[in-house]
């Protein structure tokens, strides 16, 4: 066993990161609302879970758009008081697993709740619920779908409890429970993963007399539920420890990310033998741990808040090897204020998004660079009041991040968000004689909806900042930079809904664009004339456009249809949204 804290490359200080595009944000449910849990089904749809106006709500919305599909409520006959969903999934055909807590006035008490939704339409296929004999207070934390489509979930009904049940009915396969030297409500199964021969491996928090909470895992037979092994840790500050994040990772080892406070640390991490549960590595952190994410190559990133009272966002990452620290990036988005990450993915290409807060308040998402830790991008939802905060984020198979959370006004909405810097491309032409680069013409054309152009006065008003607009050939590198002063841009007049912006150059110089447009919810179109971008290989094979507006950055790539690709011309069109955005 290994306990590890070592740095190896910090990035810190006050934040100054690029925004993102917007694709779209969708409020309901006001007060009382709040999203918690996102998952995403095999078409790529987002599915959201918390609870509107106080009842235990799902929803899911068309990742293109944000449309509505549908909306659940899910009632009890006896009229709760409310309800809450905690943690939503989706099996192999689509259809939705939530699980939470349906409340009671009286008696006072709760119940932990599963419950099946059609993918198709939202209307409920079974539901499950289980009591706390001992408190009175069951709730649901954790849910998963595994290969065969059953369904296993895990929370607290009087012992820290997991429980399979049928995909197809809901009855019950098995259920494992246990607790720790004081039973009830505070034993909690809080997060779940299932590895690859369909075992069950559990983390929350066991209650014990004399250490409070413990931090505790186990792993379970997927068929009987059966105890294969267990880890339990116990801070020497006797306080709060508990694991919020499990994970697996290709050789079938285990991941536990969360709380462990032995003074001066509070986040833990550690890496277990899926075979025999033994301690691979530790590392632990004087920063707070909320959310751990493994990569594709296995190091694990784990992220939340460091410092306090007034904290700052935290994420590292650790080499799944040996636990050593890679990287660390802590953001401070301002004096006074509570920031923090509360959720953490990883992205195809290995870049890091997390969901929090910062502002005291502020609904937030962050990207850095799974390499070095560095800034790539951040979003901050804009909205009257409050905010509050991205509690959960997920992404899907292009990297663009949803993030799900509560906004808006008293009480706050349930609220979801897609953010992406990369838009599909309708039309790129790029001519030019070979050997004569001051020739060249550059017309491109995005109707990419997800658009959002700034704010007037915001922080990439072209007007104030300027802009640049690059092409870029991904396979030689080659780069062209177009500058687009700040003293050439007018805002749409009389003021447009939805804002639009327009660039103009009349001077018809090398190096210029005679005309680009930027308008929220409708796209960009440039006109320009380059300088030095050469066309002169026998082929392009694809061109990548980036508009830089500021801290916001926009970028599509063309290669897919593409009408012309020789010496002097190249012409593409229909560009989907690229996995990545070529360019340092």
């Amino acid at each position: 066993m290994k306990m590890l804290r070592t740095l190896a490359v910090a990035f810190v200080g006050t934040a100054s990161i690029p925004a993102v595009a917007q694709a779209w944000d969708r409020s309901t449910g006001s007060p009382y609302s709040s999203a918690t849990a996102a998952a995403l089904d095999p078409l790529g749809n987002v599915v959201a879970g918390g609870s509107i106006k106080n009842q235990f709500a799902v929803t899911k919305l068309a990742t293109g758009n944000g449309a509505t599909l549908w909306k659940q409520r899910v009632h009890v006959s006896d009229a709760p008081s409310g309800g809450f969903v905690h943690a939503v999934a989706t099996d192999s055909v689509g259809d939705v697993l939530c699980t939470g807590e349906f409340a009671f006035n009286n008696p006072l008490a709760t119940q932990f709740a599963i419950v099946k939704l059609s993918g198709t339409a939202g209307t409920e296929v079974w539901r499950r619920t289980y009591d706390d004999t001992v408190s009175t207070f069951a709730d649901g934390y954790a849910v998963a779908a595994d290969s065969a489509g059953d369904v296993i979930a895990g929370g607290s009904a009087g012992a820290f409890t997991v429980v399979k049940l049928a995909g197809a009915t809901g009855s019950e396969l098995w259920r494992y429970d246990t607790n720790g030297s004081h039973a009830g409500v505070f034993n909690q199964a809080l997060a779940l993963a299932i590895d690859a021969a369909g075992d069950v491996i559990a983390a929350g928090q066991l209650s014990e007399v004399t250490t409070d909470w413990d931090l505790f895992v186990v792993k379970l037979s997927g068929m009987t539920g059966g105890e294969l092994w267990r880890q339990q840790y116990a801070g020497t500050a006797d306080q709060l420890d508990r694991a919020n994040a499990v994970g697996v990772d290709a050789n079938g080892d285990v991941i536990v990310g969360g709380v462990v406070k032995t003074v001066p640390n509070d986040c833990f991490v550690a890496k277990f033998s899926g075979a025999t549960g033994m301690e691979m590595w530790r590392w632990e952190d004087g920063a707070s741990c909320l959310g751990t994410a493994i990569d594709g190559n296995g190091d694990v990133v784990t992220a939340g808040y460091a410092g306090g009272p007034n904290a700052v966002v935290f994420v590292a990452k650790l080499s799944s090897a040996t636990g050593l620290e890679q990287w660390r990036a802590q953001r401070d988005f301002g004096p006074g204020a509570w920031d923090s990450a509360a959720s953490v993915r990883v992205d195809p290409a290995g870049d890091v998004v997390a969901g929090g807060q910062v502002q005291g308040g502020k609904f937030a998402l962050f990207k850095f660079s799974g390499t070095t830790g560095a800034d790539l991008w951040r979003y901050e939802l804009n909205r009257s009041g409050i905010t509050f905060r991205a509690a959960a984020v997920v992404l899907d198979t292009a990297g663009n991040a949803f993030g799900v959370g509560q906004a808006g006004r008293s009480g706050g909405q349930f609220t979801v968000v897609k953010a992406s810097e990369k838009l599909s491309g309708r039309f790129l032409d790029v001519h030019a004689t070979p050997g004569s680069a001051s020739t060249a013409r550059l017309r491109v054309t995005s109707k990419d909806r997800g658009v959002l152009a700034s704010a007037p006065g915001g922080s990439a008003d072209p007007r104030f900042t300027g802009a640049v607009l690059e092409l870029i050939n991904p396979t030689t590198g080659e780069t062209e930079s177009i500058s687009l002063p700040g003293v050439n841009w007018d805002l749409g007049s009389p003021p447009a809904r939805p804002v639009r912006y327009s660039y103009h150059d009349g001077s018809n110089a090398p190096g210029t664009c005679a005309t680009l447009k930027l308008e929220t919810g409708r796209g960009l179109r440039a006109s320009c004339r380059t300088a030095s971008f050469t066309l002169d290989e026998a082929t392009q094979g694809s061109l990548a456009v980036r508009l830089t507006v500021g801290g916001a950055r926009y970028c599509a790539l063309f290669g897919g249809s593409v009408a012309s690709d020789a010496p002097g011309a190249f012409m593409a069109e229909n560009a989907p949204v690229p996995l990545v955005c070529p360019g340092p």
